[in-house]
């Protein structure tokens, strides 16, 4: 049987068609950003009016919660992964063809509203596999969500060396993607209208039907409380993206400035791929304190020390502290008593998303009044916040792999 729970071989083969989703996803997000340069070239507009420009993406991302959280609701994450998917495809070449910044803005809000709602449908099919295989999924589709993102920006840059414009690459990767979409669609399995355990629950229930609204997923402690822990986890990502090269090169002047997002990333990767296994064999409050204190130890004694190859394992270890955060808080959102899968991680994704857009300001602001080494010892205070979090929020328990 395709599209149900039921039979080995479909949770398998749904299991390969999400993680390839996931993948494609990282893959177009992250094609795009070797284009940026040329972009603000093309339009002739400053550093401000690009930053704002490139606020339209999140900006997307959020508006578009109350939609596919609804969409998940009536359709399921079957359905709305597929035509979410699509949609990112078609409207990617409009980013491409934007002769103004205002236009620039709507194009990313568009985009990045597609984006957004197929990050939460395709994390909601995730913990659905996770439900039917009663064991740990998300972690390794993080995983490949990181492999994507590394073949992005390897495409990226490619297209950037030999001409290609942006326009022409999304139309490119953006028709690939999609046939791959229609193809792994029918692979994927329904949702189970199940009722959701506490998220430190040890077992996955048998389904019943369910009925919960955005609302309730506000009102929800629980939920917020797994929002904001998301939130700590994206502002020393952000940290890592937007300030680990300013770090190297201004701070340290070292060469090349780009080695610390490289650790990083690559810790990130690690620590996803042997997730799966992690969360087998201990529960996430056990996993989540101990991974983040190696990132606030790492980090710690990168900022005290000083010099490249310190920064270079000191983030590193952030990418090992942070990178099962998001994995673990989705996953268990998804187990909250009273608010369906969808509508959980459609919350935890936009609280998310809006704390985020504050985090690399942050850092900038703190640099300016003092200087981006103390600006940066925010982020070994971040990781204690997620440690002790894990254990107060009792994020997920261990999972049954009956």
């Amino acid at each position: 049987m395709r599209g149900t729970i039921a039979g080995a071989r479909p949770r398998v083969t749904a299991r390969g068609a999400v993680s390839i989703v996931f993948a494609v996803h990282a893959t177009l997000f992250a094609s795009w950003a070797a284009h940026i340069p040329s972009v603000e070239g093309r339009l002739h507009i400053d550093d401000q009016t690009l930053g704002l420009a490139l606020v339209g993406g999140p900006i997307g991302a959020i508006c578009s919660v109350a939609v596919v959280g609804w969409a998940l609701r009536c359709w399921g994450s079957r359905v709305v992964v597929r035509w979410t998917l699509l949609g990112y495809c078609v409207t990617g070449p409009l980013i491409g063809l934007a002769d103004r910044a205002v236009l620039l803005f709507g194009a990313l809000a568009l985009w990045g509203a597609f984006q957004g709602a197929l990050d939460v449908a395709m994390n909601t099919q995730g913990t659905t596999v996770e439900w039917s295989l009663r064991r740990p999924v998300l972690p390794g589709l993080h995983a490949c969500w990181s492999l994507g993102a590394f073949l992005g920006s390897g495409l990226g840059l490619a297209g950037v060396w030999i001409g290609v414009s942006l326009a022409w690459q999304f139309v490119v990767l953006g028709a690939v993607v999609a046939l791959l979409g229609v193809g792994l669609s029918p692979r994927l399995l329904d949702d189970p209208a199940r009722p959701a355990p506490d998220a430190a629950s040890d077992t996955w229930p048998e389904p019943t039907r369910t009925r919960s609204d955005l609302r309730a997923a506000l009102r929800n402690p629980v939920v917020v409380a797994l929002g904001l822990i998301s939130v700590a986890s994206a502002w020393c990502e952000g940290a890592a993206e937007s300030w680990s090269a300013v770090y190297l090169r201004d701070s340290l002047h070292a060469s090349p400035a780009g080695l610390g997002f490289v650790a990083f990333s690559l810790g990130m990767l690690l620590v996803r791929t042997v997730g799966n296994r992690l969360l087998v064999r201990y529960p996430a409050t056990r996993v989540l304190p101990v991974v983040a204190a190696v990132a606030t130890a790492g980090m710690a004694a990168a900022l005290i020390a000083g010099g490249l190859v310190a920064a270079v394992v000191g983030f590193g270890c952030l990418g090992v502290g942070i990178g099962l955060v998001v994995p673990t808080t989705y996953s268990a959102s998804a187990r909250v008593p009273g608010v369906s899968a969808g509508t959980a991680i459609a919350v935890v994704s936009a609280i998310a998303w809006a704390g985020s857009l504050g985090g690399a300001p942050l850092i900038g602001r703190l640099s300016d009044t003092w200087s981006l080494p103390t600006a940066l010892t925010l982020v070994p205070v971040l990781t204690v916040v997620i440690a002790v979090a894990a254990r107060v929020v009792r994020i997920g328990g261990r999972y049954d792999s009956r």
